[in-house]
């Protein structure tokens, strides 16, 4: 079994998924998650695009950590079809406690024989404003 490639991943607030299966995706952090003070709370998604995934159905294994300290865990099924292979998942909503800043990242592996992979990693920080 080839392993799965990360094609996109987006830290968001929210996503929605329309009849017609089309995803919107709200609040996407694009660059750095910033915060007006800490300690902070927000809520996060993981949007995730996986290809070259070899079977009809794979199980996967994510893990989210800020300054290497894991927050959230878990697991999850893609099912997609032979061509292009690629499928797409939104996981979350997790509450990040944001205690300090540091660095945000999440990490995806295939449960067979799979090894981590960063599919995002971002800083997080206290905004700075106009008069500092």
């Amino acid at each position: 079994m080839r392993s799965a490639k990360i094609a996109n991943a987006i830290v968001c607030e929210d996503v929605r998924i329309e009849q017609n299966g089309k995803h919107m995706i709200l609040g996407v952090f694009s660059a750095d998650i910033l915060v007006q003070e800490l300690p902070a709370v927000i809520p996060i998604m993981l949007w995730l695009q996986l290809d070259d995934i070899s079977e009809q159905r794979e199980e996967f294994e994510y893990r989210g950590s800020i300054s290497d300290s894991e927050f959230v865990s878990g697991k999850f099924a893609l099912a997609v079809s032979p061509a292009p292979n690629r499928a797409t998942i939104a996981l979350g909503q997790f509450p990040l406690q944001i205690d300090k800043e540091g660095e945000l990242k999440f990490d995806v592996r295939p449960l067979q024989n799979g090894r981590w992979k960063t599919a995002i990693s971002m800083s997080v920080r206290i905004a700075k404003s106009v008069d500092d």
